[in-house]
């Protein structure tokens, strides 16, 4: 299994060519927080690890309880697809931008990054305005998610720095 992980990191780790930098791994590993075995996460989605959702990324092959190091093998793999996402829709931000609105990207979806004020204003080469786009996305369902406010206020302290 662990060997498994390895390979696909390895592949995306080609195809994507940029990966995350170690201040915005560390943010959604905290932001996720660890889980050695399944759990239900805010929205009833199955999940495992660092926010490993077993809806978009097949479980299958787990056999939990995982280990810290299987469970940070599978959230690299996991971002790929987010790496890439932020790559082709915003080059040329630094690494600590690049890590935020991956962790944004990781959390909320590549479609709304790429419909999100964030984008637009990094388009428009406004970065404080970016920074500030991401206090928009602190709801789900019509409620303000207090796990949100911090998610979103570490990934504009990290945007910013």
């Amino acid at each position: 299994m662990q060997k498994q992980i390895l390979i696909v990191i390895s592949i995306i780790g080609l195809v994507v060519g940029r990966d995350i930098n170690g201040a915005g791994l560390a943010l959604i590993k905290q932001q996720e927080g660890w889980r050695a075995n399944y759990y239900y996460d805010q929205i009833g989605q199955k999940t495992i690890g660092y926010g490993h959702c077993c809806v978009w990324h097949p479980c299958d092959q787990l056999h939990p309880p995982l280990t810290e190091q299987q469970g940070s093998d599978l959230l690299r793999a996991d971002l790929g697809e987010f790496q890439n996402c932020i790559q082709n829709a915003a080059p040329g931000l630094n690494d600590n931008q690049f890590a935020a609105c991956t962790s944004f990207a990781f959390n909320m979806g590549c479609g709304a990054f790429t419909g999100s004020h964030i984008l637009s204003n990094i388009r428009a080469k406004n970065f404080n305005a970016a920074a500030n786009a991401f206090n928009e996305y602190t709801s789900m369902g019509g409620r303000v998610i207090a796990g949100l406010v911090n998610r979103r206020k570490a990934e504009a302290q990290l945007f910013r720095s």
